[in-house]
């Protein structure tokens, strides 16, 4: 600012003029740490927000492979006890024979 303008400015509000400035530039400095750090905090939000997505999206699927895998282990067992004399194919043998495998 050139002289005249610090001297109309000093003459108009006085002792208090230097608090002005000093308070004009810690608020500058305030505004500009503010706008850093909603940039970055804008930044992580939009990377928390999809590795959030992503980590719903593998907990989903390990999920339903278990699920799934559990129903499968569940289901052979009461599968072949529901049927008392259950033939089961057996390779190996001439013409494939068949026998009975659970004699419950």
């Amino acid at each position: 600012m050139p002289e005249t303008a610090v001297k109309i400015l000093f003459e108009r509000y006085g002792a208090k003029y230097r608090a002005f400035v000093a308070f004009t530039v810690v608020l500058g400095i305030v505004s500009m740490l503010l706008n850093a750090t909603m940039i970055n905090v804008a930044a992580l939000q939009m990377l928390g927000t999809s590795l959030y997505a992503q980590a719903n999206m593998l907990a989903f699927r390990d999920v339903f492979l278990f699920l799934g895998m559990t129903n499968f282990i569940a289901m052979v067992p009461a599968t072949l006890l529901r049927i008392p004399k259950s033939k089961v194919f057996l390779p190996g043998r001439v013409g494939g024979e068949t026998r009975d495998v659970v004699n419950v």
